[in-house]
């Protein structure tokens, strides 16, 4: 590894930064030199626009900004460089993120940016990119679970500034401003353009938004085969200037995104009096994480406090769900969840379920129906059923697993219609269209959301939907109580996202959180993004919010048993172990 330091002094008059109503927000910091670290491109030299940023940087402060630079593949040795460095906003990475795989040796660029927050997007590159017609934010679980059906491989590059986590919000504030009036006053978007770069200027909130959508909720990693440490070359010790002390170890997940969701509004006196934990109990980018947090961006404004939110995935929610549980009971840590976990005491993942919880806010549900292949022999829903009937458990249908929707909805249909169907488990519901689509098997229960891409590209037949009556995204498709009224009794069922937290807590406080969320679900922007993403809106808070998880896990249950559906058990499990790198909540 080579490290050089390059130290740029620039002896100039206030720019325009300084002479707006800036001056004074940025007089405390900073108080000293600032440490940029840069690096170098395969040819051993800086990449362009970090070097311009820079020094527009320099003009801002009127600080000198020194120049870290490594030449260590895949920016590993310049982030584990940051990550040695204090918090405290004096060190930062100047730099490009990839998104790609290396087409000869089949490598990912996989470095984990958990550990950084991205304080200002000053770019994109996407020349050659191959864009697959899907939209939203959603659409990244596709990707993200079956690229191979789209011979997709994503060669954007995305040029930022990055912080320590942990940065205080102020220092990051002040920082991100100030790259934004540097990249204006140095004109890099002109410098940008030139070379085929999007300028995108971003900072805060709409940087973090920008790039959970580009990453695509762990996209990289999906690529990333298991135990493959090629990419793990990073030099064993990089040496920290003897001035930097090292940061004292955070027993806590460190949040993914922190939102600027300060406080817009006066602050409320009493609870909250800090800032609030969110916990998400799926995985980056997918619909539980990305529908949370919007709502909670808006919630968070209403509450006069930050939520912070950390992503703690495993057993379909139930690490997280755990996580919250043995947190303090004082209503500064919320779950952020999905339906899965109204059952996980009686599928053998953990003894808690919502039932130990309150919720807060439900935002939603999502419709589900039954699919096969256009030019399948079955053209009605009928048809299906009396088939299945004639032979049971010999029409296959693919399924995403035991406790998936397609799992419950096959005991159901086998309560109501006595029809059984030989049930095919596939990773996620992506795969199960293309099972469709290839002839695999004959039929699927999924989402509307992962479906009507294909539907609308007639790739895919709608028989009906799971739903008292037809959605209006797809209002030719009939509901299943037309030909099978039987079924009305399970009704509404589906996915469903909400805000819960435990039920020992003070019912003051969770009245105050559900008045805050409330109110954030009627904004007009995010009820544009439900109906985007397809989404029912719920809106349901306290009672009635607790009676419908109720109902759901009733009527889910009751067709379970009714059938003799298996792997369910009133067997009580033990509590699912924490993964590696997940240190419990400390009371």
């Amino acid at each position: 590894m080579r490290l050089r330091k390059h130290f740029l002094i620039c002896v100039s008059v206030l720019s325009m930064f300084l002479l707006n109503t800036n001056l004074t927000a940025l007089a405390a910091f900073p108080e000293h030199e600032v440490t940029g670290v840069v690096q170098l491109d395969e040819n051993g030299e800086d990449n362009f626009f970090a070097r311009e940023l820079i020094l527009g940087l320099e003009k801002v402060f009127e600080q000198p900004v020194s120049v870290w630079t490594f030449d260590n593949n895949l920016n590993s040795a310049a982030l584990k460089y940051l990550n040695s460095s204090p918090a405290d906003g004096y060190t930062f990475f100047v730099g490009i993120e990839r998104n790609n795989v290396d087409e000869k040796s089949n490598n990912l660029n996989a470095i984990n940016y958990d550990d950084f927050e991205c304080i200002f997007l000053t770019g994109e590159a996407t020349e050659g990119v191959f864009i697959i017609p899907i939209e939203g934010y959603m659409s990244m679980q596709i990707l993200q679970s079956s690229p191979e059906k789209f011979n997709y491989f994503s060669k954007g590059v995305i040029y930022g500034v990055y912080v320590k986590n942990g940065t205080p919000d102020e220092i990051k504030n002040k920082l991100a401003e100030a790259f934004k009036n540097a990249a204006e006053a140095s004109k890099i978007k002109n410098t940008l353009e030139k070379n085929n770069v999007k300028f995108l200027g971003l900072t805060s909130v709409e940087a973090q938004d920008y790039l959970i959508k580009w990453r695509g909720g762990n996209f990289n990693n999906f690529f990333a085969k298991p135990n493959d440490n090629k990419n793990q070359n990073v030099a064993q010790k990089i040496d920290t200037p003897s001035d930097k002390k090292a940061p004292s170890t955070n027993p806590t997940p460190k949040p993914e995104s922190k939102p600027d969701n300060k406080a817009q509004a006066p602050k409320k006196s009493g609870y909250p009096e800090h800032e609030i934990t969110g916990i998400v109990q799926m995985s980056k980018g997918g619909a539980t994480d990305v529908l949370c947090r919007a709502v909670t961006e808006i919630a968070a404004k209403e509450l006069g406090q930050p939520i912070n939110i950390t992503n703690i995935a495993g057993q379909s929610g139930a690490i997280g769900m755990r996580y919250v549980y043995e947190s303090k009971s004082d209503g500064y840590t919320i779950l952020m969840g999905s339906e899965h976990a109204a059952l996980h005491d009686k599928i053998g993942l953990s003894p808690l379920s919502y039932e130990k919880f309150k919720s807060i806010y439900l935002i939603g549900e999502l419709t589900t129906g039954i699919i096969v292949r256009p030019g399948s022999k079955y053209t009605t829903l009928t048809g299906l059923i009396e088939d299945a009937k004639a032979h049971p458990r010999q029409i296959k249908c693919a399924v995403t697993g035991l406790g998936s929707t397609g799992w419950a909805l096959c005991a159901f249909l086998k309560d109501v219609t006595g029809a059984e169907f030989e049930q095919v488990n596939y990773a996620n519901g992506s795969q199960s269209i293309k099972a469709i689509e290839s002839g695999e098997v004959e039929c699927s229960i999924c989402l509307l959301q992962h479906a009507i891409g294909e539907y609308q590209k007639g790739n895919i037949s709608f028989l009906c939907v799971i739903a008292p009556e037809p959605d209006p995204d797809i209002p030719e498709v009939p509901s299943i109580i037309v030909d099978y009224p039987g079924f009305f009794k399970y009704l509404p069922w589906g996915a469903f996202y909400g805000i819960f937290i435990k039920d020992d807590v003070n019912p003051e406080l969770i009245k105050t959180l559900s008045d805050a969320y409330e109110k954030a679900g009627q904004n007009a922007e995010f009820q544009a993004m439900l109906k985007k993403y397809h989404v029912r809106f719920l809106g349901y808070t306290g009672a009635k919010a607790d009676d419908y998880i109720k109902t759901w896990r009733g009527n889910t249950l009751d067709g379970l048993i009714t059938s003799g559906m298996e792997g369910l058990s009133d067997v009580t499990p033990p509590l699912p172990a924490y993964p590696q790198g997940i240190t419990p909540p400390q009371k």
